[in-house]
């Protein structure tokens, strides 16, 4: 059984693969030959734990880079062909859709990559019935949140020492 969900002025094909992981399919001109999956708990998609230890574990120099809320959401990875390059979260907490840990790989960055993650999980949630996203982004990540139609909501908070602020999106 299959479902389409427009993502960028295209489709995603969306085909199950298993009970908890979901293949999806698609093309998108700016970014040809990509897929993208997702899988309900960290424990059932082992790229995202990878790309996350990689980016903010060992690059950015996090410790507590997992937490409870990962057997909860779904976790989002895109790849090219087999390689994954960048990775999502969502999940609902207090009645509001949180999206988090948006990671590129390194060799993706300044391409667009994170903006194509992004819009996925907004379809994603938008497909599910919420209007509203919530994100704590880092501080120096706001402008990026911006250029998408985030807007702070919040003060400055930290998570463990890198200091980040509270955004919204209201569609």
């Amino acid at each position: 059984m299959a479902d389409f969900l427009p993502v960028i002025g295209k489709f995603i094909k969306m085909k199950a693969v298993s009970d908890m992981c979901i293949q999806k399919n698609y093309p998108i001109h700016e970014i040809e030959g990509f897929t993208c999956t997702y899988a309900l708990g960290l424990d059932n998609h082992p790229d995202v734990r990878k790309m996350r230890e990689d980016i903010f574990v060992v690059e950015q120099g996090f410790l507590e880079e997992f937490d409870e809320i990962d057997k909860l959401a779904e976790h989002f990875v895109l790849y090219e062909r087999r390689n994954p390059v960048a990775t999502g979260r969502v999940y609902v907490e207090n009645e509001e859709l949180h999206i988090g840990r948006i990671a590129v790989a390194k060799k993706y960055r300044g391409r667009g990559i994170g903006t194509v993650m992004m819009k996925i999980l907004e379809r994603y949630a938008s497909e599910m019935g919420w209007r509203t996203f919530i994100l704590s982004a880092q501080t120096r990540a706001v402008h990026f949140y911006q250029t998408l139609g985030y807007e702070k909501c919040g003060g400055e908070h930290y998570e463990e020492f890198c200091p980040h602020v509270m955004m919204k999106k209201n569609i």
